[in-house]
């Protein structure tokens, strides 16, 4: 029997952030991180300053141990209900599944992806970019992005050592952590400087309700007026002085998906 990997949800939905983002998707989220376990009530244990505002429920308590011809066949079904996969008799449009989490370098390795690319999907990934990949991962998806959190060290907030260093988009959240701290100006430009990234985005930092995932200032139910326009500001200040790098929105809060 092949391995099995933790999966907290494989759903029907659109890439949400960075240059594809309003793209269709297959997303899966995996049951794990490497920075904290999803349980609001854990948020203090956490090794990065993520841990505090993360707002993706992949606690791996409610998650599936499945395997990766399971998770293509969920991947396949998905569409077949959704659309029709013209492009098996017309080749060169794009079906598409996400790898996120959580951390999905955690648990993506070449049985699985090569199970999801041999149901004629291309592959995406979200990745914190801390966890070295298996190796030929990396190389078999279409697009990577790489989402750099701030690690917690003897109290301070530092940047992490990357083991993803090239990928088609970097996304830093900013302020990237709550009470006034975050990303300073150095941090941004030490991320910048060290890996070879075709766009660079920043992304507002919503607010999260600590006592749960999934219920922030922008999904409602948590309102946060300020905090957020902290976060937007800082964003702002940030594009001004460094045209190369983008705004982008969390998509798929603006559309409540």
């Amino acid at each position: 029997m092949g391995a099995k990997y933790l999966v907290r949800s494989i759903r029907d939905g659109i890439v949400s952030e960075g240059a594809m983002s309003g793209r269709k998707a297959v997303e899966i989220v995996f049951g794990g991180c490497n920075y904290w376990d999803g349980d609001p009530l854990h948020r203090r244990r956490g090794t990065s300053a993520c841990a505090a505002w993360c707002d993706t429920d992949f606690d791996s308590c409610c998650s599936k141990a499945m395997t990766a011809f399971e998770i293509a066949d969920a991947c396949d079904k998905l569409w077949l209900d959704r659309i029709d996969r013209v492009h098996k008799v017309t080749p060169g449009l794009d079906d598409f599944v996400l790898l996120t989490g959580g951390e999905p370098l955690m648990f993506a390795d070449l049985e699985l992806v090569e199970a999801i690319k041999d149901s004629d999907f291309q592959l995406m990934m979200e990745t914190n970019g801390s966890i070295r990949p298996e190796k030929g991962v990396l190389e078999a998806m279409s697009y990577i992005s790489v989402r750099p959190k701030l690690e917690i060290f003897r109290g301070d907030l530092k940047v992490p050592d990357l083991n993803v260093l090239k990928a088609n988009e970097l996304v830093i959240t900013l302020p990237g952590a709550i009470g006034g701290k975050g990303w300073t100006d150095e941090q941004l430009y030490q991320v910048e400087m060290e890996g070879e990234w075709g766009t660079l985005f920043v992304v507002p930092m919503d607010p999260t309700d600590p006592r749960t995932v999934e219920v922030t200032h922008m999904r409602g139910g948590y309102e946060r007026h300020d905090e957020l326009n902290v976060a937007v500001q800082r964003c702002l200040d940030w594009v001004s002085e460094n045209p190369k790098w983008h705004i982008c929105i969390q998509l798929h809060k603006v559309l409540n998906l």
